[in-house]
């Protein structure tokens, strides 16, 4: 079964769908405003790295995603990588979609997208300017932020499910970022300042592209990442992941899919909920704890139950 992808719009100037047979991974947006191809397609693919593989939106091919293996240390690099001249200014949002399939447990640090300050170098003075990562070993948290003037390294922590689709969203309005996780708000904070972008380092996923370190290359499939010259609402991701997976029903006339899920306290965050239902929805949740809301949905199991 696959999902519904919601079609680009004009705001979207930059659309890397991760679905290529080859590089370069090209900027698909037909927005009137979109860069340029010379500067906004990803020209490096290095190393071994998965192509065409299973996406919410298709089992292979076209609509399909990129798998990387995880190699943290030692060689090779394995990473798709460039557009370095892309760097949108703000108002902009940030949005894709990643599967994660392991926690942080080796002590390397995991970054799922990231654009790096400074081009062909990777040390302790240079900095990522998108970045989204996890510094501590065995742990679930992540953070997704953008920097800018004075705002070096500012994010809230958030918790990413394992093995199952998610939607990942970042807007700044010049104000504020946001970054939401299906559809729901997972960390907000206060930030002023144009963006920083440094000596045009590259865009890139899978291993740190360059550098003395080791390659610290998540465990993960990516695929459909956008950029937009707005701030959107938070309508947008939810849109965007109702289409994908809540709808997500298929054609099954033999029988039924039932799902153990799981969703975190928004405010008690390492307080679950529990409930099982035929349909991936927090329509038959339980109510929060603290009555502030339940975070993302988690798919712990799923089985089959013949229609009789």
């Amino acid at each position: 079964m696959v999902g519904t992808r919601v079609a680009p719009d004009n705001n979207d100037i930059v659309v890397w769908k991760l679905d290529d047979s080859a590089a370069p991974f090209i900027n698909s947006s037909t927005s009137p405003s979109a860069v340029s191809h010379a500067i906004s397609d990803l020209a490096t693919l290095s190393g071994t790295v998965l192509l065409r593989q299973s996406s919410p939106f298709a089992v292979s091919g076209a609509n399909g995603s990129v798998q990387f293996t995880a190699t943290n240390s030692g060689s090779p690099r394995n990473f798709i990588s460039g557009a370095n001249n892309f760097e949108p200014a703000f108002p902009l949002s940030i949005s894709g979609w990643l599967n994660l399939r392991s926690y942080n447990t080796t002590g390397f640090v995991q970054h799922p997208i990231n654009k790096q300050d400074t081009a062909g170098v990777w040390s302790g003075i240079t900095f990522d300017v998108v970045f989204m990562q996890n510094q501590s070993t065995g742990s679930s948290t992540y953070f997704f932020g953008l920097s800018t003037a004075g705002a070096q390294g500012t994010r809230q922590n958030f918790t990413v499910p394992l093995n199952t689709w998610i939607h990942i969203g970042l807007t700044y309005d010049g104000s504020n970022q946001i970054t939401y996780l299906n559809g729901n708000i997972v960390a907000q904070w206060s930030s002023t300042g144009a963006t920083t972008w440094g000596g045009h380092g590259p865009w890139w996923w899978g291993a740190i592209p360059a550098g003395s370190g080791n390659p610290e290359e998540t465990a993960m499939s990516v695929c459909d990442f956008r950029f937009a010259n707005i701030a959107r609402p938070q309508s947008y991701f939810q849109n965007i992941y109702q289409q994908a997976i809540l709808n997500n029903t298929g054609q099954q006339s033999v029988s039924t899919t039932f799902y153990k899920m799981r969703a975190f306290d928004l405010y008690y965050t390492t307080i679950p909920v529990y409930w099982n239902d035929s349909i991936i929805s927090y329509a038959n949740a339980p109510a929060s704890p603290s009555g502030d809301g339940l975070g993302p949905i988690e798919i712990m199991d799923a089985w089959k139950v013949l229609n009789v």
